[in-house]
């Protein structure tokens, strides 16, 4: 068993305690480019062609772009559009190109391509049409100088800062909190396909938000964008995720291998949940970021059968000191008691062990999420 990304929903129940199942909306088709931040400033460049088509620039007309790299953005046409994919496999994108589609009048794709990892131009292309039997590709370039560094698109008419609403806001701070280890080292604010979305590099996790309601994508999440719910709605469920566990007769960690995971673990810290699998009829209960007397937070997960409530199997651990107990058992774990009379799960001197070595050796209890019970 392993730590995954907790879908942020409340929408089912599983021995009548919250669960969590995201809907898919969407597949994702592609994932979010690194323009380097030696290209972001801006530019003043001119248009040339060798087409005739339909085309969104006359032949030498002066524009101006930003290029924020921060952001992987890029502010053009009135609009500020993320760089969203790095393409190596179409013809006319060298190796380290970059790409952004602009709504509007024109369905244009923009190519960065750099050069010595300088700017040298943005290939616009916007397919190919027919005059007669005579195909008309619908291309030119963008070529000029940077004027400056200045990444501000407000002189182009073009919101200088990318923000959430404060009810967006709120909402992805709390996810933060709850989810530590999902939802670390994340980057700027950007724009994708009406989305404004946050990318957590260590997770691959992104975060996104449209039309009042927010969106999960990439990590465990899996490759499809994933409606979670209204802002509200996810907001509120959140809220009632801090509803802190409490551990009764204390829950201390022995005999461990490293044994600097010779510790005592604090549940009031934690974060609980539990999870449906209405096929495999069992549920997941899961405890992340409880806080032990080492400093270290640690991460509890059990599986049981939802007819007898037999615990399958269970893991513990934190970073890379993963430890496990029983996958593929069928008749339950010794050492290991669900107890929804009491609305405990009891560990009682339960050894789990991992790779390299790991090992360490459970007891106490602690109590059962039991916001629906």
């Amino acid at each position: 068993m392993t730590f995954r990304p907790r879908p942020l929903v409340t929408l089912a129940a599983c021995l009548l305690l919250a669960t969590f199942n995201p809907s898919v909306m969407a597949q994702a088709t592609t994932g979010v480019a690194d323009v380097p931040d030696a290209v972001s400033g801006t530019y003043t460049v001119s248009f040339d062609t060798s087409a005739t088509g339909d085309l969104p620039y006359s032949v030498g007309a002066s524009v101006q772009l930003v290029i924020d790299g921060a952001s992987n953005s890029l502010c053009i046409k009135g609009e500020r559009q993320l760089f969203d994919s790095k393409d190596s496999q179409t013809f006319f994108k060298a190796p380290n190109s970059f790409e952004t589609t602009l709504s509007g009048q024109y369905k244009f794709t923009y190519t960065l391509q750099l050069e010595n990892n300088a700017f040298k131009e943005l290939f616009v292309y916007g397919g190919s049409t027919f005059s007669g039997n005579t195909v008309i590709n619908n291309q030119g370039y963008l070529r000029g100088t940077k004027t400056s560094t200045s990444t501000d698109c407000s002189a182009l008419g073009i919101a200088a800062v990318i923000s959430l609403g404060s009810a967006e806001q709120s909402a992805l701070t709390l996810a933060e909190e709850i989810y530590p280890t999902i939802l670390k080292q994340g980057g700027p604010l950007g724009l994708f396909q009406g989305y404004t979305y946050k990318y957590y590099a260590a997770s691959q996790v992104y975060v996104g938000f449209k039309d009042g309601k927010i969106f999960t994508m990439g990590g465990a999440f899996g490759p499809a964008i994933k409606e979670q719910g209204t802002t509200s709605a996810v907001y509120g469920a959140l809220q009632a995720m801090k509803t802190k566990l409490t551990t009764t007769g204390g829950f201390t960690l022995s005999a461990a291998n490293p044994s600097t995971h010779n510790t005592t673990l604090d549940f009031a810290t934690g974060f609980p949940g539990i999870i449906e699998n209405s096929t495999a009829k069992s549920c997941q209960i899961y405890v992340e970021s409880v806080l032990a007397s080492n400093g270290v937070r640690y991460f509890v997960e059990l599986k049981f059968r939802q007819s007898d409530k037999a615990v399958l199997s269970a893991s513990l651990g934190s970073g890379s000191f993963n430890n496990a107990v029983g996958d593929g058992v069928t008749g339950g774990i010794a050492g290991l008691t669900l107890d929804k009379a009491s609305g405990k799960v009891i560990f009682n001197n339960l050894r789990l062990s991992g790779t390299n070595g790991n090992a360490v050796t459970a007891t106490g209890s602690f109590n059962i999420p039991t916001s629906k019970a």
